[in-house]
Order: C-alpha cells, then structure tokens, then sequence
C-alpha cells in the first residue's frame, strides 16, 4: 500500500494554534509535557518575530504553567501576551486569555487587578459567547476562576455561587469533566463553610470521574482537597491517608514540585494536629514548602507555611523561632485579607504568649482571633453557613475562656461562652425584630430561581407521596427513603441538591441578617435584668474535654463551677437515652401489661444514670439552685438532647421541685420579642393524622381549641385534608398561638430539610425562615421537633426555625412521643394556661399530672419528659406577654 503524501507545512499561527490545543490534551494527565509544548511554541514564535505569533505562544506557555502551580511564570507569560494582543487591536483574543489571567493573579493575591480584569472579559466574552461555543466554554471558566478570587479572599459564599453556576454552565454544555472540576472546588468552598459532609460527598464524586477519565493531576487535587477536609474534621488518620494517595499519584507525574510542597504542608498540618512534636525531618519540609511558595506562589500557601512553622516551633517549645515564623504569617495575612489564616495566627501567637507565661498578651491575641471570626461569620448572609461557622474555631473560644478562669476572671469567660453559644440565631433575631413586614419568601417573586423552586418542590412533594404509600409506618425518614428504588433514591438526593442551590441562592439575595452588619454583644449586666427575682440560668459550657456551668440570677454571676469530664457526661447520657428507649420499644411489642409487671426493674434502668447526671450537673450547685425556684437551662453541645427534668436526685425528679426552660443563648434574654398582635389575639390548630398513622390528633386538636378558646377573639381549626402549607403560611403573621400536631421527620443528615408533614406536603425548616411571626407560642406536637443537629454552637432544626420566624417560645419534644400519652398532656398543659399559669408553670403540671396520675405506664419519664419550652416565659393570650421567669 503507497504511503499517504506528506502534509504540506503550515503557516506559523496554524502550527502555534495546533501545538496550543496539543497542550491543552496534556493538562489534567502530563502537564510537564503540556509545558514542554509551550516551550515549543516560544521558541518558534520568537525566532519568527510576529507579535501575534508571540502572544499566542506566551498563552500557550502561562496556561501550561498554571496546571504546574507556577503562578508567577504564568501571570508574566499572560500579562505580555494580553498587551501584545492589545496593541495589535484584538481585544477579542485579550479577552479570551485573561481568563486564566484572573487565575494567576488570584493565587498572587492581586484581587483588585483579577476583579478588574474579569470584568473588562467578561463584557467582551459574553456577546461572542451567544455565537461560539469555545467562548461559552471561556465564561464559564471566567465564571469558574473569579470564584478563586473569592475563596482565597475568604468570600466563601460568592465563591459557592460562583463554583455552582461554572458547574451549570458545564452540564449544559454537555461537559461532565468540567463540572467535575467546578465540584472540586465547590467541596473546597463548602469544607470552608464547614459543610463537610456535602463537601466530601462532591468530593468523592469529583474523585471517581477524573479517575475514570484518567486524569490524574486533578485526581490529585482531588484527594488532596479530601485530606484538608479530613483534616479540619480532626480524623487525621484517614487525612495522612488521603495525603499518602495524592502523594503516590503525583510521584506519577513530572514537574509537580509545588503540588508535592503543598501535600507535604498539609501532611505535616495533619501530623501535629494530631498532637505529634514536629522532628527535624518536618521542619525541613516545611521551609523547603515555604521557600518554593515564595517563588511560585501561591502567597497563601507560603503563609499557611510560616504558620505551620509557627507551630512546629511551638510543639518543639522553641517560643523565639515560632514568633518569627509567626510574625511572617501575620503580615502575609496583612496583605491577603482573607479571615482564615488571620484568626489562626491571632490564635497561635495567644498559645505561645500563654507558653512564655504573659496571661496578657495572650487574652489579647485570643481576642483578636475572636474578634476576627465574628467580622468574618458577619459577613455571611446564608443562614446554615452563619450557624456553623465556628465548628472549626471553638478551640479559640476554648483557650480564652481557660485563661480567663486562670486569671480569676470568671464574668469575662462568661462573655466568650455566651460569644459562642447560638451566635448565628442570636444575630439573626436582633436582626430581624424590626423587618417583620418583610417578603414572605420565594411566593411573591416570579424570578427564574423562584419559579425554579416551586416546581422543584412539586417534583420532591410527589416522590416523598409515592414513597409513603408503601413506607413502613415510623417517625423517621429514612423507612420512607427505603421505599424508593435506585433511580428514585438517585433523584430525591439530585431534587435536594437542586432544591438547596435555589434556596440559598434567593437567600443570598434577600439576606435576613441584613439589618445587623456587626456581631450583637450583651454585657452581663444588662441580660441579667431580664431574669425574675426566682429565676437562676444555668448556663453550661463544653469546653475543650469538660464541662464548666456558670449560674446566674438577676443580681449577677453567682458562682461558676468546672464539672468534670465531657466523657462522663456523654456516657450517662447515653445510658439514660438507651434505658428510655429500651422501655417505649418493650412498650410497643410487648405491651402495657408486660411494662407493669417489670416495673421497678425498667423504672430503676432509667434513674439510675438520671442520677448519675444530676451528680455531675447539678449537684455542685445544689445549695445555690435551693434558693430558686424556676430554672433556665442554657445547655451547650450534647446537652441540648437531655429534658433536665427528668434528672434524678435519688429522692425525685428536678421537674417535682422546679419549673423550667430553655434558652439557646443567655443573651436573648435581652432581645425583647417582635409586637405581638393587639388586643385579644387568634390561634391556629392545625392538626394532621399522617394517613391515620396518629389516630388522636383529632381528638387533640378538639381539646385544645375548646381549652384556649375564652383566651382568644378567634380559633382557627384545620384537621386532615384542610390542614396544608396555606392554612400556616397564608395569615402566619395574625396568630399568637399555633398548635400544630402531626408526624414530624428528622433529617440528621440535613437538618434544614427536617419538616413536619401537612396535608399537601412538608413544611420544612426552610419554609419557615420565610415566615414571620407574632406568636408567643408555638406547640409542635409531634415526634422528636425538639431534636436538631450541631454545627458549631447553633443546634439546627424545627426549634431554631421557628424561634428565627418570630416565634417568642416553642414546646418541642425530644424523642419519638406516644399519640395518647402527649394529647393527655397537651390538654392538661392548655387547661392550665387557660387558668392563668405561665408557659413554664402550665408545662411542669401538665407533666406532674402524667408523673402522678392513675395510668403506671405514663409515669415513665418516656412519657411525661419529651417536651421541653424553649423561649421566652409568660402568659399567653389576654394575660401579658412577660420575657421573665
């Protein structure tokens, strides 16, 4: 067969176009030789003498060069080729390559030149993207690269949306490599909002697709991104594991040196993280780390380098070299701006002054630390964000507070856990008091994201529907999630995915914290005020391994005590929670008759550990809580799922000597509460029997309406089919009381997607940020409202929700409560607000009525101890509205 003829030889911009698309196969699996193709094109360019030529080839190189990490090469390599471009009139072309410009000068910490830059490109890209699909691929990596410029500012949730829409513009385009990438920096912007979980699901899932495509320096990346985020989440073991894999990849490929540094970096980050002394070996790696960041930058990673040094220093006691190190850090931190490496060195240069013993330097650095995680987490204006911001930080709060009972400064500890305790809700609720008449949320906007919204929710509405007609009957989700096959499962998971990037993107636009544009501070002397004369909070604080309860009255701080070990605790707790529902399950299988006759024995499986928590948590302020009668407990992580009265002192319970509530915060003590309706106000009962699942909400629903009726001018009453979203949403603002009794669900997994099930769907912890509300109380009575999970220090979930919507208090349980035993209770808890009794003192005899009434069975605290009132105390209805005890 005769050999094809030899092409003939290109012009020059033909060839340099061919050698720069060659290149770019190169990028994600061989960038050195992406790089030695650029090389290639310089030297033929130059050797030609064509400006055009030339810029084109400098392109070709400084692209090559960013997949290596070399940034400073690369910015030099673009800024020549975009004036070449610019003096030659092709603004076109400019604009084209300015989109791995911005890259470049992200990572050199030039923000204000890639801002600029970007927008100048994106005004010339956008109208040749309506007629090049090349172009449309170029904005959406401008979209993609300017979300960079965020996140290395700290600006995570702009860089989020912007991550979001690049991986948008991907799918359309029919391009899932691309939207891989935007996911992986997306996981990147959620770890730094500490939304690990959805971080390392996006994570894992970028991972496996540049597997399968073979792209192994953004497997890399991928795996090293996924070690940083195990890292933060104090699982070190499996973080120096996924830093091993990036490491073993990268070994693979030539010219990553400053991949390699990076690995090395946060491998020895995870390695002292885990309390190991830095040795000579690490040391090293770390000024070799730092030396080549200096070179290539990027400058934030020189300055997470000098940081890491600091520390090293720090493991090692050498106090002078970590302040140098530490001085270096500071000062890149100076120049960036961004939050996140800033309070780390404040925090940092706290824990060294407290080595060289200077208490004083060190309460100052503590607080700068502090004082810069609350400019950053006000900046926030995502709700779920905002709450979990300081998961990662607490252990600055930590030092502080330590240092401060050290000093003998018990009332300064004192504000830096109230600092920390529901900071995000208490901002929010400061926020929000006077905007009570603000937009009810997505309904009244016609927008596409709105428009988006509700049809998403129409679509996930229909697929929970289809799931529940052949669930199993329970109180959690997941039996009805287990209905639903493969492909159904796959598409809830995507129609929430969908659901949650709508929600937060109309939420950024429409921000609830708005009004609030700095931390709220209450000093002590002013919350106090608000206590009644019989009243002490009790407020705990897990601090570090331990807990510390700081108990105060409306005279002051009245004493403050360290309890002992965190893990003490946990272990009671869990006991008493096992023993609790040992009993409901032996209840619902073997039957009342079978409880009875093991009484004592089931009886004595519970008190036991009850008492075993009110030894640690109460018994060392026992002759101080002698002297009170109502308590406000303010219950800080694991402690915000233990009902305080039902601890046991060996003689009876807490509840048979105290009234008692809760509060997420001492300081909202001191926000007052939004107007509540004039004159005698309206009441919602709104009840819901789940497909007759909950047989006696009916029956509830009658008894509290005819029990509040003389306290009301009206009672709205929906049962069954009439009581959907509208009947709550529609004249939310016009009730003082809700009661809404029905199934409720859970979702430990996302706690803004908890929901209390209505008749046309659920009503989520999302639906009720948009509401606004005047009510003094809100009843949810269903199954475990009370629950929520932790993200810092806020506790997520139904309670939250509805205390941000307006609410004044809200009566939540905190375990999957029996329909009999709780509509006896609802009852007997209206009856006595109807003669009068304050929301604290109606609950506590509902409770001893179940606690010392005829019927055996409800004399278990599983029974009578679910509910607890979280809020504000008082009368409702004719009687006035009082924030005290």
């Amino acid at each position: 067969m005769p050999e094809p003829p030899a092409p003939a030889p290109a012009d020059l911009p033909t060839r340099l176009a061919r050698i720069k698309a060659q290149s770019a196969r190169f990028y994600h699996d061989d960038p050195a030789r992406a790089l030695a193709l650029g090389e290639e094109a310089v030297a033929l360019a130059a050797a030609d003498g064509d400006a055009e030529c030339l810029a084109l080839a400098l392109w070709t190189r400084g692209n090559a060069r960013m997949f290596l990490d070399r940034y400073l090469q690369a910015a030099e390599d673009f800024e020549a080729a975009r004036r070449l471009y610019l003096d030659r009139g092709r603004a076109d072309e400019a604009a084209r390559l300015a989109v791995g410009q911005v890259w470049a000068l992200a990572y050199l910490g030039e923000f204000e030149a890639a801002q600029r830059l970007a927008a100048e490109a994106q005004e010339v890209l956008t109208p040749l993207a309506a007629s090049s699909i090349a172009d449309r691929r170029r904005l959406a990596g401008l979209v993609n690269n300017l979300g960079i410029v965020y996140e290395l500012q700290g600006r995570y949730e702009e860089a989020l949306e912007a991550y979001s829409r690049k991986r948008e513009m991907a799918l359309t385009l029919d391009d899932p490599f691309q939207a891989a990438r935007a996911d992986l920096n997306r996981a990147f912007a959620l770890a730094a909002l500490n939304e690990y979980a959805e971080a390392e699901r996006v994570l894992l899932a970028a991972q496996a697709a540049f597997e399968a495509a073979g792209a192994r320096a953004d497997a890399a990346r991928a795996a090293f991104n996924r070690g940083c985020l195990l890292s933060r989440r104090g699982r070190f073991a499996e973080a120096l594991a996924a830093f091993d894999q990036a490491r073993s990849i990268l070994a693979t490929l030539e010219g990553m040196e400053n991949q390699a540094a990076e690995v090395a970096l946060h491998w020895a980050e995870a390695l002292l993280g885990g309390g190991e002394p830095a040795d000579e070996a690490a040391l090293d790696a770390l000024h070799r780390a730092q030396a080549l960041f200096a070179r290539h930058g990027p400058l934030l990673e020189e300055g997470e380098a000098w940081l890491l040094l600091g520390l090293a220093h720090l493991s090692r006691g050498e106090l002078a070299a970590a302040r140098r190190s530490l001085a270096q850090a500071q000062e890149i931190a100076r120049r960036l701006g961004p939050a996140s490496l800033a309070w780390r060195v404040w925090h940092l240069r706290g824990r060294v002054a407290e080595a060289a013993g200077d208490a004083s330097a060190a309460d100052q650095a503590y607080e700068q630390a502090i004082q810069t995680i609350e400019g950053a987490q006000s900046s926030l204006r995502i709700d779920a964000f905002r709450a979990a911001f300081l998961e990662d930080k607490l252990a600055v709060y930590h030092d502080a507070i330590l240092l401060a009972l050290r000093q003998g400064q018990p009332e300064r500890a004192l504000e830096i856990v109230e600092r920390a305790h529901a900071r995000a809700l208490v901002d929010l609720l400061a926020g929000s008091l006077d905007r009570l008449g603000a937009s009810q949320g997505e309904e009244g906007r016609a927008d596409t994201d709105a428009l988006a919204l509700r049809d998403l929710r129409r679509q996930l509405a229909d697929l929970l529907r289809q799931a529940r007609l052949t669930a199993a009957n329970g109180p959690h989700w997941r039996l009805e999630e287990a209905a639903l096959d493969r492909a159904s499962l796959v598409r809830l998971r995507d129609l929430e995915q969908k659901i949650r990037t709508r929600l937060r993107r109309l939420e950024r636009r429409n921000p609830r914290y708005a009004a609030l544009q700095t931390p709220l501070h209450r000093p002590l002397d002013q919350v106090r005020r608000h206590l009644a004369e019989d009243a002490l909070a009790l407020v705990y604080a897990a601090v570090h391994d331990e807990w510390l309860l700081f108990a105060v009255s409306r005279r002051g701080l009245e004493g403050h005590y360290r309890l002992g070990s965190r893990a003490a605790v946990e272990t009671a707790r869990l006991a008493w929670r096992a023993a609790l529902e040992r009993f409901l399950w032996l209840q619902a299988q073997m039957g009342a008759a079978y409880v009875e006759r093991h009484w004592d024995s089931l009886l004595a499986g519970v008190q036991k550990p009850a008492q075993a928590l009110y030894a640690a948590l109460l018994a060392p302020a026992a002759d101080l809580l002698a002297r009170y009668r109502c308590l406000v407990v303010v219950p800080d992580a694991e402690l915000h799922y233990l009902p305080f009265q039902a601890l046991y002192d060996g003689a009876g319970y807490l509840l048979e000597r105290r009234s008692l509530r809760y509060l997420p915060s001492l300081t909202t003590l001191a926000l007052g509460s939004p107007p509540r309706p004039g004159g005698r106000g309206q009441a919602l009962v709104l009840a819901y029997s789940a497909g007759g699942r909950l047989p006696s909400v009916a029956a509830e629903a009658q008894a509290v309406a005819s029990a509040v009726g003389p306290l009301f001018a009206g009672i709205a009453l929906y049962c069954e089919e009439q009581a959907g979203r509208a009947a709550l949403t529609e004249r939310a603002g016009e009730y003082e009381l809700l009661h809404l009794a029905t199934h409720s669900r859970f979702r430990a997994d996302d706690p803004l997607f908890s929901s209390l099930e209505l008749a046309d769907g659920p009503l989520w912890v999302y639906d009720l940020y948009r509401l606004r509300l005047r009510a003094s109380l809100v009843t949810l009575s269903a199954c475990d409202t009370g629950q929520g999970t932790l993200r810092g220090r806020e506790l997520l979930g139904l309670t939250r929700g509805f205390l941000s919507a307006g609410a004044a208090s809200v009566l939540v349980s905190l375990w999957a409560v029996d329909d009999r035993s709780t509509a006896a209770l609802m009852g007997a808890f209206y009856r006595h607000l109807g003669a009068g009794a304050t929301r604290s003192e109606a609950l506590r005899a509902a409770q001893l009525g179940l606690l010392r009434g005829e019927r055996l069975v409800w004399r278990h605290p599983a029974h009578w101890a679910a509910f607890c009132l979280v809020g504000a105390e008082g009368q409702v209805g004719n009687a006035e509205d009082a924030e005290g005890s």
